[in-house]
């Protein structure tokens, strides 16, 4: 465990808004997937959206979630119901998570316990989503 993740948690597990800036391969997703993963596993009716700049790269930290969820040991996975390419359902504990991409619309008129907006730079309407999802 890198130190900058550790003060991460700190920070998710104590902070409202957080604002990342950061490099490549720093293992940031990895530690968002896991922590996405936790909050809907652990707890009732959470909502976590990922937003990435495309479909495919919002699909892609969906399919990590679900490799975590399945090398958990047996007694530690879940049953995912549904479990479609861009959301999984966690039917015991009512919880999701859904991919996005970052379209015009994305995150209108919906409500989240966690967003994630993975490679925010590269999103062509981060200010358009940004108002839609500041409120939730």
């Amino acid at each position: 465990m890198w130190t900058h993740l550790q003060k991460l948690i700190e920070l998710l597990l104590t902070g409202k808004h957080l604002i990342v800036l950061k490099r490549r391969q720093v293992g940031l997703s990895t530690l968002l997937c896991a922590y996405s993963l936790w909050k809907t596993k652990f707890f009732a009716n959470s909502k976590v959206l990922i937003l990435s700049q495309g479909e495919d790269e919002a699909r892609d930290l969906i399919s990590k979630i679900r490799y975590m969820d399945d090398n958990f040991p047996d007694f530690l996975r879940s049953k995912r119901d549904p479990d479609q390419t861009g959301f999984i359902g966690f039917p015991d504990t009512r919880s999701e998570i859904r991919a996005l991409p970052s379209t015009e619309k994305a995150g209108h008129g919906t409500d989240a316990t966690l967003v994630i907006c993975d490679e925010w730079e590269y999103h062509p309407y981060a200010e358009q989503n940004f108002a839609a999802l500041k409120p939730t």
